[in-house]
């Protein structure tokens, strides 16, 4: 099943990845025309390398700027829905589940076991859905709520996860979305590893 899962994700997840980063370079930073310069001889001068255009690192960095804005307002929605302890926790995870997760998806079900797992650490876990399916289940000890405007944050990798601290910053916009946009990566749905060590626990 992993070797199945990494197979899906170098041959299909990372390629539609990078499509989508294109695509969102090229909204947030259309490339503009080349400035033109005069010489001395009233002709226009040829571009130069001080004319060169945002690097894609910087293209990326303010992509992912824009993220965590959405990302801090989806948030902000989930708690003035969540159970009120939520919104003064020491951590918590926030699990955004994109559309298609119905009757209790792998990504839900990993919520209720970290929250099972580490809630005596100081963890709590919400989870953000963005599929309004008309659902009333939820995982046990889970706060669950539903945002359906912030699906187009969690498309088209899926499933992502970040954290939220006790001061309202967040570790991301995602995690995954965040890999794939910064260091060209394709990361598993695996919130465990970050969970501990900002808990400051030995993986």
């Amino acid at each position: 099943m992993r070797v199945a899962l990494r197979l899906f994700i170098m041959l299909v997840a990372v390629p539609g990845a990078l499509l989508w980063l294109a695509w969102e370079l090229a909204q947030v930073h259309p490339a503009p025309a080349a400035p033109t310069s005069v010489s001395a001889a009233g002709n226009p001068a040829p571009p130069t390398a001080v004319d060169a255009q945002p690097t894609r690192a910087e293209l990326a960095g303010e992509i992912v700027r824009q993220r965590r804005e959405r990302a801090a307002q989806c948030v902000g929605r989930g708690l003035r829905v969540a159970n009120p302890d939520m919104r003064g926790a020491k951590l918590t995870l926030v699990v955004a589940t994109s559309t298609g997760c119905r009757h209790g998806c792998e990504a839900e079900r990993i919520a209720e076991r970290l929250n099972d797992d580490y809630t005596l650490e100081g963890l709590r876990v919400m989870l953000l859905r963005t599929d309004d399916d008309g659902r009333m289940d939820t995982p046990m000890g889970v706060s669950t709520v539903v945002v359906p405007d912030c699906a187009p944050l969690f498309a088209p990798l899926g499933h992502d996860y970040f954290l939220r601290h006790a001061d309202g910053s967040l570790s991301s916009s995602g995690e995954r979305h965040e890999a794939a946009l910064l260091y060209e990566v394709g990361l598993e749905f695996d919130p465990e590893p970050l969970v501990r060590r900002h808990l400051n626990l030995r993986n």
